[in-house]
């Protein structure tokens, strides 16, 4: 005989307060690796309430910390600095390259670049998240890059050109001219990434979303400015709209031409404006 046993209370493991009101019982749902949040979420709530009309009279069971909440905090956030972002984008690409129909197209590379990653994500299993999201929103600068290269050299070409000149081939001539540099260059944006993709444990699982929606945004722009910049040039830009003798200088040009002359001829001054940058 060692012992007697009667029917009581077990250890007191630890304690919970909410509110600062005193005591509670709380519970921790725990989900699966890799299942969607907002869904396990939405599917808690449901349950929710067929417990609370199982549980006895004063007795109800209220969330206390929903992680759908941050979710949808992150993912407005992120939302909020992509349009903002774009918008932004757009009129600077309005300013300088002054006019609205090459603007327009250059423009019309974000949303296209922006919905072939989301398709390209959703094809390849990469959840929209604070990180996938933040990614895309990193892009918004560099979609444009190649389109402005395209459009902007299309529009060069066309508008010192004279009216009734093939305008087919002029496009097909200055896209085919800077077509090398510019696949080049988003080649290299793409490599920088690569190495985030081979990231393992928490680094891989936190940051490889960011690098895949970055990828997937980039290619969404190269395939922008290789096929259907050209296209729509071919289609909204004009040809012979302005003469090439005689024009006087644009504010861009009066402005930015004497800097330009200023640091090439001291060119000391620009090495120590760098300098100064990058200490401070």
């Amino acid at each position: 005989d060692i012992a007697n046993i009667e029917i009581g209370g077990a250890p007191r493991q630890g304690m919970a307060t909410m509110d600062g009101q005193g005591e509670v019982v709380a519970g921790l749902v725990l989900k699966l690796l890799g299942a969607n949040t907002n869904e396990v979420i939405a599917r808690v709530h449901d349950r929710m309430e067929r417990i609370n009309e199982a549980l006895p009279p004063g007795v109800t069971a209220v969330p206390y910390y929903d992680q759908s909440e941050l979710v949808g905090a992150a993912v407005r956030t992120m939302t909020t600095a992509l349009w903002q972002g774009a918008l932004l984008v757009a009129v600077i690409l309005f300013l300088f390259l002054r006019g609205w129909r090459p603007s327009l197209i250059v423009v019309a590379s974000i949303p296209f670049s922006v919905g072939f990653a989301l398709l390209a994500m959703q094809l390849f299993g990469v959840s929209a998240n604070l990180m996938s999201l933040g990614g895309i929103a990193i892009a918004i600068g560099m979609m444009v890059d190649g389109a402005v290269v395209i459009v902007e050299n299309a529009n060069r070409i066309l508008t010192t050109s004279k009216e009734g000149a093939d305008k087919r081939a002029l496009i097909a001539s200055a896209c085919a001219e800077v077509l090398q540099p510019l696949i080049f260059a988003i080649l290299i944006v793409v490599i920088v990434f690569v190495p985030i993709l081979t990231l393992e444990g928490v680094e891989g699982k936190t940051f490889r979303p960011l690098a895949f929606s970055v990828v997937f945004a980039m290619a969404g722009s190269l395939v922008f400015a290789v096929l259907l910049a050209p296209a729509a040039s071919m289609l909204g830009l004009k040809i012979g709209k302005r003469p090439t003798s005689g024009d006087q200088p644009d504010f861009y040009e009066r402005r930015f031409a004497p800097l330009v002359r200023f640091f090439v001829h001291k060119r000391w001054a620009a090495l120590v404006l760098a300098a100064s940058m990058l200490i401070v």
